[in-house]
C-alpha cells in the first residue's frame, strides 16, 4: 500500500516502524517462534526503523513499544496528517493522545465488537476507548463489525472511511505458471485427487477467527457430494506440520 502511495505521487509517504529490532529475525509470542520477512515489504517509498527501548520488545505487549524522542520527531517533520495503527502499544497510544496542531490525527484497526463483555468490565472499557480515541478526526476502518466497533466508541459517521483490506494482485499474478507447477507437486505430495476443491487455511486457530465458517464451507461442498480436501499447515518447533482430511 505504502508503495503504492508513493508511486501515484498525490501524497509523501513516509512510514515509522516502531517495532525497530523487526527489521532483523525477532521471537513473535504469539505464533512461539522466531520470524523475519522474505519478501520485499520496504521497497518503493521512505521509512525510518526507530530505536525501541522497550526492555522486551515485542509488539504483542503494551510496554513492548517505547520509542523516545518519537513525538517529537513527528512534530518536526511536520506531516500534514499522521495516521496510527493500533493503539495498544505504549508509543502509538501516546501519539494518539499528544498528536494535534498542524497534523490531522487519522486512525486505523480492525477491532469488532464479537468479543464483547458486560458488566462493570465492559463499562470501564467503553470509558477507556472513548478516552483513547477522542483526538481522532478520521477512521479507516476495514469492514462493517469495525465500522460498527468506531460507531460505539465515540467516532461519528461523517469521520469513518471504508479502506478495505487490500491484495497485491500484481505479485501474487506474475510468475503463476510457476506457482501451479508448486500447486500440482503439494497435491501429489499429499496425494489429493486432481479434481478435489482444496481449503487451504494458514493462521492461529481461535473461535474469534471465524473459524466455524471455515467448517462450514467445508461441509457446504460436501453437500454438493464434490471431492474435499481440508490441509492445515501449522508452525511447530519442528518445522512445519500437515495434515490431510478427506
Amino acid at each position: 500500500m505504502f508503495r503504492l502511495l508513493t508511486e501515484r505521487k498525490r501524497i509523501d509517504v513516509k512510514v515509522f516502524y516502531t517495532w525497530g529490532q523487526s527489521k532483523d529475525e525477532v521471537y513473535d509470542a504469539r505464533f512461539g517462534m522466531k520470524r523475519s520477512w522474505d519478501i520485499p515489504l520496504l521497497d518503493g517509498y521512505d521509512y525510518e526503523f526507530i530505536d525501541n527501548r522497550s526492555k522486551h520488545p515485542d509488539s504483542n505487549r503494551f510496554w513492548g513499544i517505547i520509542n523516545p524522542g518519537l513525538n517529537k520527531q513527528i512534530k518536526a517533520e511536520n506531516f500534514e496528517a499522521v495516521m496510527v495503527y493500533r493503539w495498544s502499544v505504549f508509543s502509538h497510544l501516546k501519539i494518539m493522545q499528544v498528536m494535534g496542531g498542524s497534523s490531522r490525527l487519522f486512525f486505523r484497526g480492525d477491532s469488532h465488537l464479537q468479543n464483547k463483555g458486560t458488566g462493570m468490565k465492559e463499562f470501564v472499557k467503553t470509558q477507556v476507548l472513548k478516552f483513547v480515541y477522542r483526538n481522532v478526526q478520521k477512521v479507516f476502518y476495514v469492514g462493517s463489525l469495525n465500522r460498527n466497533y468506531f460507531l460505539k466508541y465515540r467516532l461519528k459517521e461523517e469521520q469513518l472511511v471504508a479502506a478495505s483490506h487490500a491484495v497485491d494482485n500484481h505479485r501474487f499474478s506474475s510468475d503463476h505458471e510457476q506457482w501451479e507447477i508448486k500447486a500440482a507437486a503439494e497435491r501429489k505430495e499429499l496425494q489429493i485427487p486432481v479434481n478435489a476443491v482444496v481449503f487451504f487455511i494458514c493462521r492461529k486457530i481461535l473461535c474469534i477467527k471465524a473459524v466455524r465458517c471455515f467448517d462450514q464451507s467445508i461441509s457446504a461442498v460436501e453437500r454438493r457430494r464434490i471431492p474435499t480436501a481440508a490441509v492445515w499447515k501449522r508452525r511447530t518447533g519442528a518445522g512445519v506440520e500437515r495434515t490431510f482430511e478427506e
